[in-house]
């Protein structure tokens, strides 16, 4: 669970609330976190009359966030006037009618907090309000994963390898070069949004950074609308061309095709979630790219909505993590040093030539506490505490000791 989130990422995470909020004209947009049954307002929009700071906090009692927390769900709420469940909640007395909220999750599915909106007046909050809210609730989700990563691999060097060597700092400044890199992404995708306005040409601009579009299949017309970024993203002149169920067809490689023909289908007939991933070859340029996809089936207008998302950027991040995961397992398997990787001083992982060091087979080390290795708790005792104590001051540990076979 990630707690001390990076200044880079607060930074991206304002420029995301002042965008919906002036998106959607209204007076707050916020990022919520929730610890020990408390809400704190940890992003707020920098918009005109917003009552709400960063860092206010408030007891769990009925909460708008609270209830989409509990129950995991979105939570729209036009009018908390009119609304028998919701008339004496706390925000009505700072004139918040109106809310919208989804819950944010981190990677192992703890709530984080949630990402909302309210209003001064009625609001219905119209369904592309709602996905917009979706995709950037997607946006962070996604940044708490990447953060995540990166930390877990930073605490595991920390925590475990007791001796570092030179491939392995070499393998540390490659990742930290990669984490900069995407602060640095972040920071100009944050300069790039502050610049949008309310409008249909500006909300295509925003779509288009983000790398995301929306469409429409207007099944009794067989017609497809698509935004610009859809049509730029499928690699086709949003000025010059059209999107058709076809132009998809031919941009989708081929073995994608039959289960998203199925999966449209049991959308429309059986109520099915569509939710496709797949890889396209742009029309304009070939390039392979891939794609997240997600719709649903309105009814009553007999027509499908849906988004598209390029991740193709997120799929090499984690190829390109997966990597340095596999080149980091193989150099502790082949160091010329003998490593364990310990959790409250019992073995989880040992490498092979600690095996030789000590006579213990792996089976027989791993979960096996480190006193087995010396020769009296006095001195298993006073390794600890030194070894320990250098870490809380310095970060790493060095210590002299004899072990026994």
């Amino acid at each position: 669970m990630v707690n001390n989130i990076p200044q880079s990422l607060i930074t991206k995470w304002q420029g995301i609330a002042d965008l919906i909020a002036e998106l959607l004209n209204i007076p707050a947009a916020l990022i919520m976190r929730t610890e020990d049954e408390y809400m704190e307002v940890f992003v707020s929009s920098k918009s005109d009359n917003n009552p709400y700071k960063p860092g206010d906090k408030e007891k769990w009692h009925g909460l708008y966030c609270e209830t989409v927390i509990k129950s995991q769900e979105k939570l729209l709420i036009p009018n908390a006037l009119k609304n028998k469940c919701w008339d004496k909640n706390s925000d009505i007395g700072l004139g918040m009618i109106a809310y919208l909220g989804y819950p944010i999750n981190y990677p192992d599915n703890t709530p984080f907090g949630t990402i909302c909106v309210l209003d001064l007046k009625e609001n219905n909050f119209s369904s592309i309000y709602e996905k917009l809210l979706i995709q950037f609730k997607g946006a962070i989700e996604n940044d708490l994963l990447l953060f995540e990563t990166f930390k877990t691999k930073e605490r595991k060097q920390y925590e475990s390898i007791t001796l570092q060597d030179k491939s392995l700092n070499i393998k540390n400044e490659e990742l930290q070069a990669t984490e900069e890199e995407l602060t640095a992404s972040n920071y100009t995708l944050k300069e790039n949004i502050e610049q949008l306005y309310i409008s249909e040409e500006k909300l295509n601009d925003a779509e288009r950074i983000a790398l995301v579009g929306h469409w429409e299949f207007h099944l009794s017309e067989k017609k497809v609308v698509a935004s610009q970024s859809a049509k730029l993203i499928y690699g086709i002149d949003p000025q010059k061309e059209n999107l058709t169920i076809d132009k998809v067809k031919t941009i989708t490689m081929p073995e994608y095709i039959p289960n998203m023909d199925k999966a449209l289908v049991d959308l429309i007939t059986n109520g099915k979630t569509y939710n496709q991933t797949f890889k396209i070859q742009r029309a304009n340029d070939g390039e392979i790219r891939d794609i997240h996809s997600m719709a649903e089936f309105r009814k009553e207008k007999n027509m499908v909505f849906g988004v598209i998302h390029d991740i193709t950027k997120i799929k090499k991040t984690e190829n390109e993590l997966n990597n340095k995961n596999l080149e980091l397992e193989s150099i502790f398997r082949v160091a010329p040093t003998g490593i364990g990787i310990v959790n409250n001083r019992v073995f989880t992982e040992v490498n092979p030539l600690i095996c030789i060091m000590t006579g213990y087979t792996k089976k027989e080390l791993i979960g096996k506490n480190a006193k087995v290795l010396y020769s009296s708790k006095e001195e298993f005792d006073r390794v600890g505490k030194e070894k320990y104590d250098q870490i809380a001051k310095k970060g790493t540990g060095t210590i002299e000791t004899q072990w026994k076979k």
